[in-house]
């Protein structure tokens, strides 16, 4: 974690001097230069951490695909106020398919976000704008198990989903390609839940103590950013 956020710092740190390198800071920016609502829409990864220790005897974390759908306000050319929604799913739990050798059991897994916060941008005449993001909000996790039986799935008959406080501390840079399209090449985040997975198993009858009831995840997006007026 501690050489991704070194990473994430280097990007910015370049994004900002390659910036400020095409425009001397001088260049005035007026009101018309900025769009007032930006939407953003694309691919997101999350490596999602379940908050346990080495060692343990299921996966501490996995890999999750998705997508990030991003809307902000720009109150001027710095400051604006974000509203983001994404999903990504896996084909598993933590290794559940294959805690229990030969019992067919598979899982799909989804990771709701929905975060609000302020967004600071760095705008010039030039090609790439950098930005850093503060975000709140929730974060849903669900997990569906189902057993397999010859060709024959039989679903569970419930769905474990659970709710958590959710923050989002990153950012990244977007190139712009015309007045009303840009290209987000890069959006590292670090994100922080509190899920209680005491609470989770609780669901499933099994009575535990002392599991963990803090993560630490990992996220990347890119995709599209439309200026919208």
């Amino acid at each position: 974690m501690r050489k991704l956020a070194l990473l994430f710092i280097a990007i910015l740190a370049v994004s900002t001097v390659c910036t400020a390198a095409e425009k001397p800071p001088s260049a005035a920016i007026s009101v018309s230069d900025f769009s007032r609502l930006t939407v953003f829409g694309g691919y997101s990864y999350l490596y999602l951490s379940n908050g346990e220790p080495g060692g343990a005897q299921m996966p501490t974390a996995m890999s999750t695909n998705g997508w990030d759908l991003a809307l902000a306000y720009n109150i001027n050319r710095y400051l604006g106020l974000s509203a983001e929604f994404s999903n990504q799913y896996a084909s598993d739990f933590f290794g559940s398919n294959n805690l229990i050798s030969g019992a067919g059991i598979n899982h799909k897994t989804q990771v709701h976000n929905f975060l609000f916060g302020p967004t600071i941008t760095h705008r010039t005449r030039g090609k790439l704008t950098p930005f850093a993001h503060v975000l709140f909000g929730d974060s849903r996790v669900s997990s569906e198990p189902s057993i397999v039986g010859g060709e024959t799935i039989y679903y569970a008959t419930s769905r474990t989903a659970r709710n958590s406080w959710a923050m989002a501390v990153g950012g990244g840079a977007d190139l712009k390609v015309n007045d009303r399209f840009s290209i987000r090449m890069t959006q590292f985040d670090y994100m922080h839940t509190n899920l209680n997975y005491n609470d989770w198993m609780a669901s499933y009858g099994v009575g535990v103590t002392g599991l963990p009831t803090s993560q630490n995840h990992f996220r990347y997006s890119a995709g599209i950013v439309i200026d919208m007026f």
